[in-house]
């Protein structure tokens, strides 16, 4: 449909930090979107997506809303909240580096890790999503588990 994906950091302030520098007027994540140049805040920006989503469905005749859930492709996503003791750059603990490694090598182009620390709390977040959902709890299972090992 002519859209690029372009990821950013996890945080609504890196977000509108990368719509802002390359000129975007939508972007998001799980916990909402920001249109600019209107909004920032995600809890303003539920009313306005729907809004827009309307606008630009509204000029086609018989079109419904429902018509767009058809070209999605909805991988579970599995979360784990691992509580540590320390932190340390993860990518140099090799047990950890490896285990990371390991499941984006078997997910390859086909699922998504991302193990980072939490910004509020003493806790690593290990999400990963994929096609298979057996598949992507037990890389999260065996992430979050050597994680504990190597920094509890």
């Amino acid at each position: 449909m002519g859209g690029r994906l372009i990821r950013t950091q996890v945080g609504d302030r890196y977000v509108v930090e990368k719509m802002v520098k390359g000129g975007y007027n939508l972007g998001g994540g799980a916990v909402g979107a920001h249109h600019l140049p209107w909004t920032t805040t995600p809890p303003a920006t539920g009313i306005l997506s729907a809004l827009m989503l309307l606008a630009a469905r509204w000029p086609r005749k018989n079109a419904r809303l429902s018509d767009l859930a058809g070209i999605i492709t909805d991988f579970p996503q599995v979360l784990k909240n691992v509580r540590v003791g320390r932190r340390v750059v993860l990518s140099e603990v090799p047990k950890i580096a490896s285990a990371i490694d390991e499941a984006e090598r078997r997910l390859g182009e086909k699922g998504r890790v991302l193990v980072r620390y939490s910004g509020t709390e003493n806790k690593v977040r290990v999400m990963i999503e994929g096609e298979d959902q057996a598949l992507i709890t037990g890389l999260a299972t065996g992430i979050a588990e050597t994680i504990e090992k190597e920094l509890v």
